[in-house]
């Protein structure tokens, strides 16, 4: 199974005002493992909302991903 120590996740932050979002020194809201046959659906809007992937840290693990928007 996949775990938190092999990374992979989907990282969304939390939504701000255009121009004073800093990833650098913010934590994201909410982390979601890329976990077989699941669909994450989230509201994207320009200049308010931030999200990123972790690097995937495990040598046996692939993360595989369709995206669309």
């Amino acid at each position: 199974p996949w775990d938190e120590a092999c990374g992979g996740a989907l990282e969304l932050y939390p939504q701000q005002q255009p121009g004073q979002l800093d990833t650098t020194s913010s934590l994201p809201s909410t982390c979601i493992l890329p976990l077989f046959a699941t669909m994450c659906v989230f509201h994207v809007k320009a200049g308010h909302s931030v999200h990123s992937v972790q690097e995937v840290l495990s040598k046996n693990r692939r993360r595989i991903s369709i995206q669309g928007w």
